[in-house]
């Protein structure tokens, strides 16, 4: 036979909650705790996240048909991207941000800049393309660099929501770690708790009556032998037909008569019981009846 298992039952998910109450209330306090924390977190950084705005101009090169513009294209956007034309044009700028790309397909190059005031942007914009055509004609005057097209990107602004994933994760996460444990708990806990829990476990038929029954029971069963349970020993009495757990594993006082198991519910573990039926199972006198007392 394969090694019985405890069905986790109502009534012991129901004693757990009430005994670790406390694990649950802990749990759910630390989790309101953090989700309040990153709700205020996020708060601040929505009233500190700056309006970006963006300001573009498209320049396009034109040179005689005999004279290739693409190497003045690319010799322009190198030239305005280099440390000394920023220190010099807008290096003393803060929240300043310059994108050059060469348009493919064309003759044409977009300068885009980012800053978190929207004149600082076109201002800085148009102080680069001047500097730089300045600069670009005194080098090359037979490239003619036109504006073509000037744009102003409408401001946008970062997207930090009130609440956020982390924020719900940090809410249930402390309460799902609380109920893990309690989960824990029970399936190492080898005690029987009920009636149903204990036929579940053996597999027969158990009577539950109260300790007084069981006494008066106890004087009337002279012909079998009554096996008693931790926690019984106060009905345990002098007479030789009845024995503890532990003796009748140690002795194997007993075997070969009817045999009578009697338990107390939270007293009585599964090991024991596996122990105790694989010692009765290969007896040969197979009348066994299980009581147990209730709390």
């Amino acid at each position: 036979m394969g090694k019985r298992q405890i069905k986790i039952s109502y009534y012991r998910i129901k004693k757990y909650i009430k005994k670790y109450w406390w694990l649950l209330v802990g749990s759910a306090v630390v989790g309101i705790i953090a989700f309040g924390c990153g709700v205020n977190s996020n708060r601040k950084a929505m009233s500190m996240v700056q309006e970006a705005y963006k300001y573009q101009k498209i320049l396009l090169f034109s040179a005689d048909e005999n004279d290739l513009t693409d190497n003045y294209i690319g010799d322009f956007n190198v030239f305005i991207t280099t440390d000394e034309f920023k220190e010099k044009v807008y290096g003393k700028e803060k929240n300043i941000s310059v994108e050059v790309v060469r348009l493919a397909n064309s003759n044409c190059s977009s300068i885009t800049v980012t800053s978190n005031e929207k004149e600082k942007a076109k201002i800085v914009t148009e102080k680069i393309v001047e500097e730089g055509k300045n600069f670009f004609n005194s080098i090359y005057p037979q490239i003619l660099v036109t504006d073509v097209t000037s744009k102003e990107v409408i401001g946008e602004r970062e997207s930090v929501h009130l609440i956020q994933l982390k924020d719900i994760l940090m809410l249930i996460g402390p309460l799902m770690i609380g109920i893990f444990c309690i989960y824990i708990l029970i399936i190492f806990d080898e005690s029987i708790y009920t009636v149903k829990e204990l036929e579940d476990f053996l597999d027969i038929p158990v009577c539950q009556y109260t300790q007084e029954e069981c006494v008066g029971m106890i004087s009337q069963m002279q012909n079998q032998t009554i096996i008693v349970g931790r926690g019984l020993t106060e009905i345990i009495t002098e007479k030789e037909n009845v024995v503890s757990i532990g003796e009748f594993l140690r002795k194997k006082k007993g075997l070969g008569s009817p045999k009578t198991l009697l338990v107390k519910a939270e007293y009585i573990t599964a090991g024991e019981l596996e122990e105790l039926m694989q010692v009765i199972e290969r007896d040969t006198e197979k009348q066994f009846n299980v009581l147990m007392l209730s709390m």
